[in-house]
């Protein structure tokens, strides 16, 4: 069989019985080519969650035992002497999504190998410099949604291994892939040129004044500035982000690197791809961003306080990673949902680490003391602006799809696995009664990474209200009476935390919670708020739709909502003096 591992056409070789790599190769938008090919499909690697945990571990030790390695060598080659947390600040995002991702595709490509059908395939040129990632924003971007630069990965690790049979394809080479491109580019450089410009303010304030630099968090731009304003400082609503320029390969510098040590087989190949693929800022581009970085930002601030400029924003990485090593404290601030809860956050993890402090939206860690509960500002302003209408609709709020190829490590629906979610809504539209789904108003997510969702739901239920405009969430929920919320996510806490009625479903096979979370989800099946299956939801909101607030307002559901919200979504209308407090504590300190 003709192995195909991507959803590009031209890698099919479409006059043989054909074998795809997994499901991400069948865009339901080609589906009137496919389903007319003889093909199989093969199964997903980690649809063995318990599989998929234990690798989790070996990979949290790869990740550990590369990023010490790299440090090592980065500050030999750069005649640096920075510590392990510095470049871990700096590399670690990267090393955050191409180790498991590379692992991912390494277990499929030996999912194909050990079923024995492939009998032949067509790989892209994978010679060095083909795909080489610029920074850690190129790198999600092509892993998120680059059909080329997975083919490339699956290509490189099949001539690497050699024992599955393959032929060149000339005109599939990574170099005439067609890369991912923003179709508003000039509309995004243009705002970043504007928000730089403000950013750059930061350089002038005294450090007296502005002791804690301020690196575009989860605010609301106007409370942001206020919170700055609280503590005597300057505001600066901004961070700078340097645009990071290309860069040719030096493969000097790159061979300078070896050799990386490997325990294993994933190793020996992990080994080679990490130094094709390490980002051009981090060898070519560094002495050119370090100096840009030195003289962007300020020099002596007392501490950082950052959110998810950590992850992409090259230029802040740089300053802030030498600041910490200089002694400067960094407040890390929880962004989003299922922090806290789930059993695997790679992302968390990454903050916890590399962070002085992590203000977290309620919950603490015993063994971990840098962890601050602190109410959430974006829950705690939200919450204010919601108010159920008892003669709305029903919002069943859709998932923020996972790209058809993984991109990073979470408790969740992965990869293929996001067909066993859809399904699961399929199921919750067709076991909600008649006068239900009149009232039912589908929120997709506004980037549908792939899954063709909104086709698939014209197709599998052409009657149903499918929302398509721009709302902010909170103003739609204003419009209805119940919310359905179908996964571990912010927009849970934003409902919940704004006492709105609310049914969640979410299957727990996906979803899994770390042991300290499940007595307070326990507590919210127990009560009929939260549901393993779409039909016992279903039946729920069946039960209760013409009169939500009836259920919602009675003493257990408050008690298990509140009791959640403490611990998960912590809302406070003082929360601006809270923070405050805390942040002159911790720069008194």
């Amino acid at each position: 069989m003709f192995l195909a591992t991507t959803a590009e056409q031209r890698h099919w070789k479409t006059d043989e019985e054909v074998l795809f790599l997994g499901e991400w190769c069948r865009l339901y938008s080609q589906k009137h080519i496919w389903s007319r090919l003889n093909h199989r499909v093969l199964p997903y690697h980690w649809n063995d969650r318990t599989k998929l945990h234990r690798d989790t571990l070996y990979l949290g030790l790869v990740y550990e035992k590369y990023l010490g390695q790299l440090a090592v060598r980065l500050n030999a080659l750069h005649r640096k002497n920075y510590s392990k947390r510095y470049w871990r600040l700096l590399i670690g995002p990267w090393l955050t999504y191409i180790v498991p991702v590379f692992y991912d595709a390494f277990l499929s490509i030996q999912t194909a190998r050990n079923s024995g059908l492939v009998t032949n395939t067509w790989l892209s040129d994978t010679s060095q410099g083909g795909y080489l990632p610029d920074d850690s924003e190129t790198m999600l971007l092509w892993l998120r949604n680059d059909e080329g630069y997975r083919h490339y990965l699956y290509s490189w690790i099949i001539k690497e291994l050699g024992d599955i049979p393959f032929e060149g394809n000339p005109q599939n080479s990574a170099h005439n892939n067609t890369r991912v491109k923003n179709n508003n580019l000039f509309l995004t450089r243009l705002k970043r040129q504007i928000k730089n410009l403000i950013g750059l303010c930061s350089r002038f304030p005294s450090n007296e004044v502005n002791r804690i630099f301020f690196a575009n968090n989860y605010f609301p731009l106007i409370d942001y500035i206020k919170l700055q304003m609280s503590l005597g400082q300057t505001p600066i609503p901004f961070c700078v982000n340097i645009a990071v320029h290309g860069m040719p390969m030096n493969p000097s510098m790159r061979e300078a690197l070896h050799p990386l040590p490997a325990d294993d087989a994933f190793q020996v190949l992990l080994s080679k791809i990490v130094l094709e693929q390490i980002p051009t800022v981090y060898l070519e581009g560094y002495s050119g961003m370090n100096e840009k970085a030195r003289v962007a930002f300020p020099k002596f601030p007392k501490s950082i306080l950052s959110g998810v400029e950590i992850y992409l924003n090259e230029g802040f990485k740089f300053w802030a990673a030498d600041q910490i090593d200089r002694g400067v404290k960094l407040i890390g601030v929880q962004h989003g949902g299922g922090y806290g809860c789930s059993l695997c956050t790679w992302l968390e993890d990454h903050e916890k680490k590399v962070c002085d402090h992590f203000f977290s939206w309620g919950w603490s860690e015993l063994d971990n003391p840098k962890v601050k509960p602190i109410s959430s500002p974006k829950l705690s302003i939200e919450k204010n602006k919601v108010r159920p209408d008892p003669n709305g609709r029903i919002l069943w709020v859709e998932i923020s799809l996972a790209p058809r190829y993984l991109y990073v490590l979470y408790s969740g629906c992965l990869s293929s696995q996001v067909l066993d979610y859809i399904n699961d809504q399929q199921r919750f539209a067709d076991s909600v009664s008649v006068d239900v789904h009149e009232l039912l108003i589908l929120r997709p997510y506004p980037i549908d990474s792939g899954w063709d969702l909104n086709k698939r739901w014209v197709d599998m239920d052409p009657s149903l209200n499918i929302y398509r405009g721009s709302k902010p969430l909170a103003r739609q929920l204003s419009e209805c009476r119940l919310c359905v919320q179908t996964y571990n996510s912010t927009a849970l806490l934003e409902s919940l935390s704004a006492n709105f009625p609310t049914i969640a479903f979410m299957n727990p096979d996906h979803w899994e919670l770390r042991e300290s979370a499940q007595p307070i989800f326990a507590e919210l099946r127990r009560v009929g708020l939260l549901h393993d299956s779409p039909e016992s939801a279903a039946s729920k909101v069946n039960d209760i739709y013409k009169d939500p607030m009836h259920w919602w307002m009675s003493s257990e559901v408050q008690a298990a909502k509140d009791k959640f919200c403490l611990e998960f979504a912590r809302t406070s209308d003082t929360w601006l003096q809270e923070w405050k407090r805390e942040l002159l504590q911790i720069n008194d300190h």
